[in-house]
C-alpha cells in the first residue's frame, strides 16, 4: 500500500516537472501554483511561498488542503478498492468551497500581516462555537455504537 501511495506522488511529481518545463511557465505565478496544487497537493503547498501576498497564500492553502488534488484522489482510490467514490469529488469541491469562504471571512476579520487586536465579540463567538462543537462531540460519543472500554 505504501508503494502505491508513494508511486502516485512520484508519478505526479514527474508530470509536474514536465508541465513546468514545457507549459506552466506560460502562466502567472499564482496560476502555476494553483495548477500544481490541484495536481499534487504537497508540491503545490511547497510552492505557495512563491505568492507575495500572505493573505492570498492563506486562502490558497485553505482551498488546496481541503480539495486535496488529483493525486490524493488517485491515492484514495487505490487504497479503498471496493468502496464507491462516486461522491468523493463533489464532496471535496463542497469542502473546498466552504474552506475558501471561511478563509476569506477570516482574512477579512483578522488581516494577516497587519497588527490587529481581537475584538471581544469575536473571542466570545469563537468560545461559543467551541463549546457547541464540544457538546455535539460529547453527544455523538455517548450515542456511539462502539463499546466503551471497561475498567482501567
Amino acid at each position: 500500500v505504501m508503494a502505491q501511495i508513494c508511486g502516485w506522488v512520484i508519478l505526479f511529481r514527474t508530470i509536474l516537472a514536465y508541465l513546468d518545463r514545457w507549459f506552466l511557465w506560460l502562466f502567472s505565478t499564482e496560476v502555476r501554483i494553483l495548477l500544481s496544487g490541484l495536481l499534487e497537493l504537497s508540491n503545490g503547498c511547497v510552492l505557495l511561498r512563491g505568492m507575495e501576498k500572505e493573505g492570498m497564500r492563506f486562502i490558497a492553502a485553505s482551498g488546496l488542503l481541503a480539495l486535496g488534488g488529483l493525486c490524493v484522489r488517485l491515492q484514495t482510490g487505490s487504497v479503498t478498492q471496493g468502496l464507491s467514490l462516486r461522491f468523493y469529488f463533489p464532496g471535496k469541491l463542497l469542502q473546498s468551497s466552504v474552506s475558501v469562504l471561511m478563509a476569506l471571512c477570516a482574512q477579512r476579520m483578522f488581516p494577516i500581516g497587519e497588527r490587529s487586536v481581537l475584538h471581544p465579540f469575536w473571542i466570545l463567538l469563537i468560545l461559543l462555537f467551541t463549546l457547541i462543537a464540544l457538546q455535539f462531540l460529547r453527544k455523538q460519543q455517548n450515542s456511539s455504537s462502539i463499546p466503551q472500554p471497561i475498567g482501567v
